[in-house]
């Protein structure tokens, strides 16, 4: 979360008021469909292979690349969408970059799942950190550089390459038998019947935190959108304290109440 506020802070005193707009209103708009990619595969997955570890191979790809294909749906719907909130050029550029960026990001919280469900979270927060730290250090270079809106998204998309490449190779040395040859379509299609009520509240709750940046470009234009999202960005960076209670300490435990069967503690 530091890095993040720092990269943030770096960002928009480094660049233009309205190119910053376009950079924000790029991380609030791509989330709104990818988040129908996730469809409440992530917290299913988990759960499933938490109690059956043994059908872990199973489990975890039909899971990812079930995520894959939605989120790669997801991310061309809002490619498509796009130029009916911003104009060419510039803006869109941020989009057609910054987008498959965050798509990676789902994609290296995707490989995180089996991590969680194994209750193994450091390795996560590894692979967190690096995307931010990463993508910090590359804005700062690229902005020493003298580059602008385009260099920083291009920077932020090798962060999230970065971060996706080290969950991988994490991943395949730590569960080396794992293997996509065990994708299940028919299980694929159940996970995905069974994260729906939390795709749908996954949806409604992202439409809730991102929808006010899209509706602020349509009404007033990229520079309320970056003012506004100083704001934003500024306020969520002190929230780290609940995320870690509820991700790194509660959910683990829980996950393992449910394996044992023990509820006494809920």
């Amino acid at each position: 979360k530091v890095a993040s506020f720092v990269f943030f802070v770096v960002v928009a005193r480094g660049i233009g008021t309205e190119e910053f707009g376009y950079f924000s209103f790029v991380i609030s708009f791509v989330p709104l469909f990818l988040m129908f990619g996730m469809w409440g595969l992530e917290t299913v997955v988990v759960g499933e292979i938490a109690r059956n570890r043994g059908d872990a191979s199973r489990l975890f790809f039909s899971g990812f690349l079930m995520r894959a294909v939605l989120g790669g749906l997801a991310l061309v719907m809002a490619a498509v969408l796009a130029p009916l909130f911003i104009e060419g050029g510039e803006a869109y550029l941020a989009l057609l970059v910054v987008g498959p960026a965050l798509f990676v990001d789902e994609m290296a919280g995707s490989v995180g799942t089996v991590f969680k469900a194994f209750e193994e979270m450091r390795v996560f927060a590894v692979v967190l950190m690096t995307n931010r730290v990463a993508s910090t250090v590359l804005a700062l270079v690229a902005l020493a550089l003298g580059g602008e809106l385009a260099a920083i998204c291009v920077m932020y998309l090798i962060g999230s390459v970065a971060a996706f490449t080290v969950a991988w190779l994490l991943f395949r040395r730590r569960f080396p038998t794992l293997s996509p040859r065990d994708f299940d379509r028919s299980l694929a299609f159940d996970l995905l019947r069974r994260g729906t009520p939390l795709g749908i509240a996954g949806v409604l709750n992202m439409a809730v935190f991102r929808i006010d940046s899209v509706l602020l470009q349509v009404l007033r234009g990229p520079v309320a959108v970056a003012m506004y999202s100083v704001a934003y960005r500024f306020l969520e960076s002190f929230l780290f304290v609940a995320w870690t209670m509820t991700t790194v300490l509660v959910l683990p435990l829980f996950l393992d109440m449910l394996c044992r069967g023990d509820l006494s503690l809920m």
